[in-house]
């Protein structure tokens, strides 16, 4: 059925009626913040992840943006993982400072257009 739009986990009642009401009038709903870095990265888009060893994401960060990327929740990353959700959480904090990145949507589309996403399976 496709997106037809993005609202925050912090996207008050309101708003998420106000979104629903939207989509149904058949637009679109998506919160400003979301808006703002999707403009932003049109006008400017980053020219590539920094190649700094201290930047490049670690194997374990890898198989979590790619949870992330597929949308499982942190308590689903950690059973998939075999790790805490605490060890998630840590994990999703390197990955975003790494991407400098303030979200999950920002971090997928930042290692979309990086090529680190999809993640290829090796043979």
């Amino acid at each position: 059925m496709g997106v037809a739009g993005y609202l925050l986990k912090s996207t008050s009642m309101e708003g998420i009626r106000e979104g629903i009401s939207e989509v149904i009038q058949g637009g679109a709903s998506i919160d400003p913040e979301v808006a703002i870095y999707l403009l932003k990265q049109i006008r400017e888009p980053d020219s590539k992840i920094i190649e700094e060893p201290e930047r490049q994401l670690s194997k374990r960060e890898l198989e979590v943006l790619d949870c992330i990327s597929k949308g499982l929740a942190r308590k689903e990353i950690g059973r998939k993982l075999g790790i805490s959700e605490n060890t998630v959480v840590s994990h999703i904090r390197h990955i975003y400072d790494k991407l400098n990145v303030p979200n999950a949507p920002s971090a997928i589309s930042s290692a979309y257009e990086a090529g680190i996403l999809p993640i290829k399976e090796e043979d």
